[in-house]
């Protein structure tokens, strides 16, 4: 991969593969949020619905219009429904640990990231990657498929333990997963992630955790 190359054109999200890619595995993605509360969010649906069949009644509306309406309300509540949730705390987050890559050739981002910012290598687990330093956190870049994305980043916690964290998210009801790959890492122990309301993979780590 050159880099003066054209960026590649990425593909629409709905051509990703399901399911878990690459060796950190991507969990499920948990459906709860944060703000309104469920019945505030479906009584505005129902005046809004109600809104849309008055219009169709009285031909404001054609029975096409109605139903695009319809089907884009249906999957803006599904957000509004994933926002109605409350989640107590499950760590204390410090830093942004590091954020790992999706690219097509590792050793030509690797050297295109030292030769733009001056980065050293600090790890190279054997599922592929390289992680370069930044500060106490790194950048990681990894044989991941579509590439040109973030696949992940890592936020720092206090007092870092896999197990007991996976607990607590236990205990409010939010999915997280808990990786004990040692491909996936040189150090660190047991990898915890999950994803946010939004789709977003995020990890879970020790305050200086080098990859």
């Amino acid at each position: 991969m050159g880099f003066g190359a054209q960026p590649r054109q990425r593909k629409p999200d709905n051509a990703r593969p399901a399911g878990p890619e690459w060796g950190y595995g991507a969990p499920a993605r948990a459906r709860v949020g944060f703000g309104a509360q469920p019945r505030l969010v479906e009584e505005q649906m129902e005046r809004e619905i109600d809104n849309l069949v008055t219009q169709y009644e009285s031909r404001g509306l054609t029975r096409r219009q109605l139903v695009a309406s319809l089907a884009a309300m249906v999957g803006a509540g599904s957000t509004s429904v994933r926002a109605a949730r409350q989640v107590g705390q499950v760590a204390q987050g410090r830093t942004i640990n590091h954020v790992s890559l999706a690219v097509s050739d590792v050793p030509a981002s690797a050297e295109f990231y030292q030769q733009l910012l001056g980065l050293d290598v600090v790890s190279r687990p054997t599922n592929g990657g390289i992680n370069m330093g930044l500060s106490d956190g790194f950048l990681g870049v990894y044989p991941i498929p579509e590439p040109g994305r973030v696949h992940h980043f890592c936020i720092g916690v206090d007092d870092y333990d896999a197990d007991r964290i996976k607990g607590r998210f236990d205990e409010i009801g939010y999915e997280a997963r808990v990786s004990r790959d040692p491909a996936n890492r040189t150090s660190g122990g047991d990898q915890l992630y999950f994803s946010d309301p939004d789709g977003t993979m995020v990890q879970l780590g020790e305050n200086g955790y080098q990859g």
